[in-house]
Formats: C-alpha cells, structure tokens, sequence
C-alpha cells in the first residue's frame, strides 16, 4: 500500500547540546507529506570549548524506516542528515520513533513519528477471479487476462467494438485502481486502446467510474498502464470496455489487476 502522510509530518528539528543551556529535540514542522512521510534531521553540536565526537546510533520504529549521512559519529560543530521514509502496510493512523543514541549525558533523543496510511494496496483482488467476455478469439479466453500469467492474454473477436470484459471480485469491495497489463514481449509494438470502466452491485445495471480515454501502452516501459479510480469507488463487478486498438483490430489484455 502507497501511504499519504497527513499534514505536519515532515518535520525539521534541530538539536543542541543541553549541558551549555541549549535545546534537544524541539520540533518545528516545516511541510506535508504527500506519497511518503519524511523527517529531515540536522543534527548540530554547539562550539565547546574543548570539542569532541559524539558516537550516534539512529533507529526508527513502526512503519517508519531511515536513512543517514551521518556515520558512526559526528565532530562538534558538525552537522548530518537523517531522511525517515513512511511505509504503512494498513490503512489509518500509524505512529513509531526516531532515536538518536549517543554518548551525551542526556542520551537517548527521542522524536515522534505519525503518519496515515492510505491509498490502494498491494492486494490484486481480480486474480484467479470469475471473469466474462463479450467475445474471444482462438485460445485467448478471458481468464488469461486475471491468471497472473503476463505471457498469456485475452483478445477479442477482430472488428467487434465495443468489446468488454467483467471481472467478478465475489462482493462489494472498496477499490482504488487498476492496472492492464500487455505482454512484455519487444514483439508487441507500442500500441494504444481506448476504454472506459464501468462498475455493477449485481451484474445487470452498470455505471461509468471513468469515462473513455485512450491510453498507450509501451513495452519499453512493461506495456503496463494503472488507472487511478475515484475515491469512494466501490463495487462488485467491473467492466472494461474497449472501443479501439490501434495496432490490433481487438481488445487486448494479458492481465487485468484491481487494487483497493
């Protein structure tokens, strides 16, 4: 899952040290996170009269990971950077800690992490699902097209537009966005279709989630295109609809994945 940080976690703090009177650990939000939360740290040692190294050791906890220039430690007067990444694998509030050990006395500092967790999933809820088509030609039937198999696909009969295929998720399910896939193969030219998705509770009354475009597919770049769904999107059944191929004439599709 792709995770949205909510506003106020990138934060930047600075941090002193407290036996010459400073402050350790204040923080001062300076931005928001959109796709992914990050916490830039500059760690900086106040001028002391006689300087020395402190000896650092980072760790973040939760869904909360890091990376540092820091090193194993830092000169006085110095200063490093410490860049936290949000990783949720749920959906909601997640909290963790950034800890930054070392042989100060008022070792360890302590920062708070809060991030939320949204956007799709990693599941493909159309895998191995019931799927129908309006036609298909030669062995290339619809289930190749949810099998998790990118060298197999469905096409439909040549010259039939529109064409569709409906993928059966089993019930009513929350969804954020699908992706179809084109064999990978070089001998698949750069191609595009135009398509709609529609969406159904019962298989009989569909509706429009996203209206007709034309999308390219390219096998430079895995001949794979992801679609974004509305939010709020929620249904049983979805349909993809085709009314042009502009190498082939037929729908084609090697998979179909929907993420919720």
């Amino acid at each position: 899952m792709s995770g949205r940080a909510r506003s106020g976690c990138q934060e930047r703090f600075h941090a002193r040290d407290e036996r010459k009177g400073g402050d350790r650990g204040i923080v001062r939000p300076f931005g928001t996170g959109d796709d992914y939360c990050v916490a830039l740290l500059q760690f900086r040692q106040r001028q002391l009269r006689h300087p020395f190294e402190y000896l650092l050791e980072i760790a973040a906890s939760g869904a909360f990971g890091e990376t540092t220039t820091c090193g194993a430690s830092i000169a006085a007067n110095a200063s490093c950077t410490v860049s936290v990444t949000f990783t949720p694998t749920a959906s909601g509030t997640q909290t963790g800690s950034l800890t930054i050990t070392s042989n100060a006395t008022n070792s360890p500092s302590t920062v708070s992490l809060t991030g939320t967790g949204a956007g799709s999933t990693t599941t493909n809820l159309a895998l191995n699902a019931p799927v129908t088509a309006s036609s298909y030609t030669q062995t290339y039937a619809p289930a190749n097209a949810v099998d998790g198999n990118t060298s197999t696909y469905w096409e439909a009969d040549n010259g039939v537009w529109p064409s569709w295929i409906t993928v059966n998720l089993g019930s009513s399910q929350t969804l954020g966005s699908v992706t179809i896939t084109l064999p990978p193969s070089s001998a698949w030219n750069t191609r595009t279709q135009t398509l709609s998705i529609l969406g159904s509770t019962n298989d009989s009354t569909f509706t429009t989630i996203v209206g007709s475009a034309t999308y390219t597919w390219n096998p430079s770049t895995g001949n794979t295109v992801t679609i974004p769904l509305p939010s709020g999107t929620s249904d049983q059944y979805v349909e993809f609809s085709f009314t042009a191929n502009s190498v082939q004439n037929g729908a084609q599709a090697s998979e179909i994945e929907i993420y919720g």
